[in-house]
This record gives C-alpha cells, sequence and structure tokens, in this order.
C-alpha cells in the first residue's frame, strides 16, 4: 500500500536500498525473516555505522 507519493515498496529479491538524509545515509535492507536499518554518516557508508536496528516479519504482524 502506498501512502504518498514519496513512499517506497522494496521489491522482492531487492537486498536494500540506501536513503540520504541531509549528511546521513541510511541501509534499508530485508532478509528471509525480517528488516534491518544502517546509519552512517553521508560518504563512509562502508565504515562504522551510527546506529542500527531490525524487526522481524512475524513481530510486525498485526494482532488478528
Amino acid at each position: 500500500m502506498i501512502l504518498t507519493e514519496k513512499d517506497y515498496t522494496l521489491d522482492e529479491g531487492i537486498e536494500g536500498v540506501w536513503i540520504t538524509v541531509k549528511n546521513v545515509s541510511v541501509w534499508v535492507g530485508q532478509g528471509t525473516e525480517g528488516v534491518s536499518v544502517s546509519l552512517y554518516p553521508a560518504g563512509q557508508e562502508f565504515g562504522d555505522s551510527l546506529g542500527e536496528t531490525w524487526v522481524t516479519y512475524s513481530e510486525a504482524m498485526e494482532d488478528e
């Protein structure tokens, strides 16, 4: 479901996507069990991350 014209759906088979927000590079990756997000200083994407988080698809399921 697209919420606004700026929303993006990561297609199956695509490992992830880089998004730049001012001076922060954001990696959003998808795996078989969930989604990970890593934050880096822009231009230092393969150095140490500033922060990371992840969630499994099962954790994100709505209560039925």
